[in-house]
């Protein structure tokens, strides 16, 4: 019994040591980390803040209405690509709420004149990747393993016809794997986060990496020789 209490422990002790979390930084050329970790872009109409901070990178995002004009955006028309697949708003997801936690027409949505609408859009990845747990990796725009762009359609309430475009581009510029105190180190900072997001080992994509249960099996056997 007391050795199965300390096989346990010894799992829970490990577990604890080993870099199990991902923290992926996200890359623009055309949006900005600002001071108070805004992630934003704008053009004359519309200004876009991003945050990326939860698991699997969900783009949840504020639209604001810079004009004295009401905006639409048209989710039947509004994308999300990432890497070579391509996903449209109204069709292939739809999670828009307003400020009051009110469902809105998922067809489109209305922003008044120096109004705010929050969208949360499409998850970036949820896939743990194969790094190094000495250093983090880093990509060029080029080389990355994700690249991916958020396009809106959207149009003055009183001109239909008359459709435009805010497009961002992004992609993943860097992959390092944290133990769990670090990742809490970052979690409860203050350095900006806006710009990044994380994902877990789960059971399933541990069990494919047999490297993990490897190191796992050399400390726990360097342990018990060492009782």
């Amino acid at each position: 019994m007391k050795i199965n209490l300390l096989f346990v422990a010894c799992i829970f002790f490990f577990s604890s040591c080993t870099r199990n979390i991902q923290v992926l930084k996200v890359d623009s050329s055309d949006v900005q980390l600002f001071n108070e970790d805004i992630f934003a872009s704008e053009n004359e109409e519309l200004a876009v803040a991003y945050d990326f901070w939860i698991e699997g990178g969900v783009t949840v995002f504020n639209v604001t209405n810079k004009t004295d004009q009401a905006i639409i955006v048209d989710f039947t028309e509004s994308t999300f690509k990432i890497n070579e697949q391509l996903f449209f708003y109204y069709q292939d997801l739809y999670r828009y709420f307003d400020l009051t936690g009110v469902p809105v027409d998922p067809k489109e949505i209305r922003i008044e004149p120096n109004g705010t609408e929050t969208i949360e859009g499409f998850p970036i990845t949820y896939q743990w990747r194969p790094v190094s747990s000495s250093s983090a990796k880093f990509y060029a725009p080029k080389n990355s393993p994700i690249r991916f762009v958020n396009k809106l359609s959207y149009h003055f309430a009183d001109s239909e016809n008359e459709e435009l475009f805010f497009e961002n581009e992004f992609w993943v510029s860097s992959i390092e794997k944290l133990k769990r105190k670090e990742y809490r180190a970052l979690a409860q900072g203050a350095a900006p986060k806006s710009d990044k997001f994380y994902v877990r080992r789960n059971q399933a994509q541990t069990v494919e990496s047999p490297s993990f249960w490897v190191s796992v099996g050399i400390e726990l056997l360097a342990l018990f020789l060492f009782l």
